[in-house]
């Protein structure tokens, strides 16, 4: 069940990464994919070990979240100056 629930919100939030590549930000993908892949890694070494399958599972969750959570502060960082011109 928790696999469900993962994989839904995985497929509702993939257009971000598209968007991540529409606009122009190629490197920061390389470094932020690095970055909550390693936590994968990490997670799933941990989490394993002490509880299983349902550690990769969790640890599947917790790279999702993080890359998703960064890709979409950093879009809004970078274009929140545009959306509020647009707004005036």
């Amino acid at each position: 069940m928790v696999f469900l629930v993962l994989v839904t919100f995985d497929v509702v939030m993939a257009p971000i990464h598209p968007l991540f590549n529409a606009l122009g930000y190629a490197k920061q993908k390389f470094v932020i994919m690095g970055f909550g892949n390693a936590i994968y890694l990490l997670a799933a070494w941990i989490l394993s070990s002490k509880f299983g399958l349902i550690g990769i599972i969790n640890a599947y969750g917790m790279q999702f979240v993080i890359i998703t959570a960064i890709k979409i502060v950093y879009i809004w960082m970078k274009n929140r100056n545009m959306m509020w011109k647009a707004n005036k």
